[in-house]
């Protein structure tokens, strides 16, 4: 069986995506990289490593949404009909990605592929779209 293993992460807010394989470099998290993808869509091959913001750092899911949209670790989904987001993450206690509705707010969390996320679309991410996570504790 194959699974494309990659991760992405961004140096700073303002930042590019930057695509590869994950690093830790004296205990920080890099990633070493083999392209680089701006906001209008636009990619740079490179060959080098870069430091990410560890809140940034997002392991690929395997997975794409309905527009062929690769779903990674952090992303928010929102349902074809717009009632609800959820964020995905990893549970290393089920060695699993997990989605979690986080609006309207919910303690409802399921494996991710119980949301079937090929119906869904990716609409942000919990590094660049905060206001999206109306999480209440």
């Amino acid at each position: 069986m194959y699974r494309e293993i990659k991760f992405r992460g961004k140096h700073d807010s303002s930042s590019p995506w930057i695509y590869g394989c994950k690093i830790v470099i004296d205990g920080i998290n890099a990633i070493l990289c083999g392209r680089v993808s701006w906001i209008d869509g636009s990619e740079l091959s490179c060959r080098y490593w870069n430091w990410v913001v560890s809140k940034s750092l997002g392991q690929f899911t395997g997975l794409k949404d309905k527009n062929g949209v690769e779903i990674y670790e952090g992303d928010f989904l929102q349902s074809a009909n717009g009632d609800m987001i959820v964020e995905v993450w990893y549970s290393g206690e089920k060695c699993a990605f997990m989605g979690e509705i986080v609006n309207p707010p919910s303690d409802m969390v399921d494996f991710l592929s119980c949301f079937e996320p090929e119906t869904m679309i990716v609409v942000g991410n919990n590094f660049d779209n905060v206001d999206l996570l109306e999480k209440t504790k």
